[in-house]
């Protein structure tokens, strides 16, 4: 009778054994589900002007002139047209890059600046490194990066007053592209190329910018700073936020 050499059936067992883990090493090595970054800054406006943020930030909010609604999550914060501004210092301890979403929930009032209708109304803004404003009734973003010697300004969609939307500019480093989203559509893209450039002495302004140049009247709601570009089906989960509280997007231009 023929018998195997021992080094041959070491081998073969050997051979079975890898076998056996090799079948068995994709179900150890699943890939996990990728764990998104949350948000690095964001008002929740409960009552209170205070943010939730990641790092400790110098806050100034206007004394009159806020005052807190019932709004598409919870508590809003109502800014009259007064001026009214909550004002962020250390925006750059947030370590922003090359992608970044800033989105929240806005709801302007039927208000006339008394300086010209053709005055900015402005809503959040960080200098001009990144910033969203209305001009008339037109949405229109500001954004800085390194690539570029100013700001690219890029604008479209409309709004109509006294109704609810939901608004984003993301800056998405891997696209090389900046876009305006409202209640979750695309309605402006530019080009842009580095990091967003942020500034020490800059401030993130909350509602009124100047008192008269770009004054805000109306409501905000769930203002969030990401450090990433959300993608299209996460902001049209936001966006249905509008209808799952009963809040018909107002048809826009």
């Amino acid at each position: 009778m023929f018998t195997e050499p021992r080094s041959d059936r070491a081998a073969m067992n050997n051979a079975r054994v890898l076998a056996v883990l090799l079948a068995f090493l994709p179900a150890c090595h699943e890939a996990r589900p990728r764990e998104t970054q949350g948000p690095v800054l964001e008002f929740g406006f409960e009552d209170s002007c205070r943010p939730d943020a990641v790092a400790e930030l110098a806050l100034e909010a206007s004394p009159r002139g806020i005052t807190f609604v019932t709004g598409i999550e919870g508590r809003a914060a109502r800014f009259d047209d007064s001026g009214a501004s909550v004002r962020l210092a250390g925006i750059e301890r947030l370590e922003l890059s090359d992608s970044m979403t800033l989105e929240f929930f806005v709801n302007l009032a039927d208000w006339h600046n008394p300086y010209g209708e053709g005055t900015m109304k402005n809503l959040i803004s960080y200098s001009d490194a990144f910033a969203v404003a209305v001009r008339g009734w037109a949405l229109e973003a500001r954004v800085t990066t390194a690539g570029a010697k100013k700001a690219q300004r890029f604008s479209g969609g409309s709004f109509a007053p006294d109704a609810w939307h939901h608004v984003a500019l993301v800056v998405d480093g891997a696209q090389g592209s900046a876009r305006l989203v409202l209640d979750g559509r695309d309605v402006a893209r530019t080009s842009v190329q580095g990091n967003v450039v942020i500034e020490a002495a800059h401030e993130l302004v909350v509602g009124s910018w100047f008192e008269e140049e770009e004054n805000f009247s109306g409501v905000l709601d769930s203002v969030r700073l990401w450090p990433r570009a959300l993608s299209a089906d996460e902001l049209r989960a936001r966006a249905a936020l509008l209808e799952r509280h009963g809040v018909e997007p107002a048809p826009r231009g």
